[in-house]
């Protein structure tokens, strides 16, 4: 009878190095079947390795956080690290469709254009298009993150979320709005309601003074909002007119997205 691929692993032929990595993924495996956690013994078991070796992969599996162990029931979960690779690969997936998104309102407005995705309970810049207008509003990096609610791309991104859900991550950064212009939760909870009205943000110098800056969600066919978009001027650029006309171009954009998804 052909052995399986857990049964071969103690005396697979290929060389030690790769081994290493087709137990770990192999573990892993094992572990995200597991909803309600697993044990050592169990999982080495399903593996077909011994238990020290079982230990010592997942000892370095624990240690680098993609996986979780609880000594109640010493049972074995998948870790957040784990979810977080994953998550990180989705949005450059995000990014990547996005880019003619990005691309063409940098083109029409000649301003700087964002891209922010959510992680936990902070935004990531994904992305930026610079505008040819001569005076470039950069004020944020591409890879930077910020608690959610600090930016205007942020805001995009937690203001169609639920009062309760919205209440849980202004509890969790309360501490971090005061330390930016000595912003508080309320300012950021009367913002998000304002934006859910008109269903994109307007912030005029609130997070980097001298700069206006306007964002809006961008949703999945289920209604979730997968990242968020926003343009970036002076202040003296973004008169109310020019605010609509922006605006205007950003919905038009996001909507021939959302119905022509690539």
């Amino acid at each position: 009878m052909k052995k399986n691929l857990d049964t071969r692993l103690e005396d697979n032929p290929t060389p030690k190095g790769v081994q290493s990595i087709l137990r770990t993924i192999t573990l892993l495996r094992v572990i995200a079947r597991h909803d309600n956690g697993v044990s050592m013994s169990e999982i080495a078991k399903e593996v077909g390795l011994h238990v020290a070796t079982t230990h010592r992969i997942l000892s370095v599996l624990v240690s680098e956080g993609l996986v979780d162990y609880n000594p109640g029931s010493k049972g074995y979960f998948i870790g957040f690290g784990l979810y977080d690779l994953g998550n990180n690969a989705y949005q450059l997936i995000t990014r990547d469709k996005l880019l003619p998104v990005l691309e063409l309102i940098s083109a029409k407005t000649e301003d700087t254009v964002f891209l922010t995705a959510r992680s936990g309970n902070k935004s990531f810049c994904l992305d930026i298009i610079e505008g040819n207008f001569p005076i470039r509003t950069v004020t944020i990096n591409i890879g930077t993150y910020r608690p959610l609610g600090l930016s205007t791309g942020s805001l995009a991104l937690i203001f169609p979320l639920s009062q309760d859900k919205l209440e849980v991550i202004l509890k969790a950064n309360e501490l971090f709005y005061s330390q930016h212009n000595n912003i508080k939760a309320d300012d950021i909870r009367h913002l998000c309601e304002n934006s859910r009205k008109a269903g994109y943000v307007v912030s005029q110098g609130m997070f980097t003074e001298g700069v206006t800056s306007i964002g809006m969600p961008v949703y999945d066919d289920q209604e979730n909002v997968i990242a968020a978009i926003s343009v970036a001027a002076i202040n003296q650029r973004m008169t109310a007119a020019r605010r609509k006309e922006v605006v205007e171009i950003m919905k038009e954009a996001i909507i021939n997205y959302s119905l022509h998804p690539s």
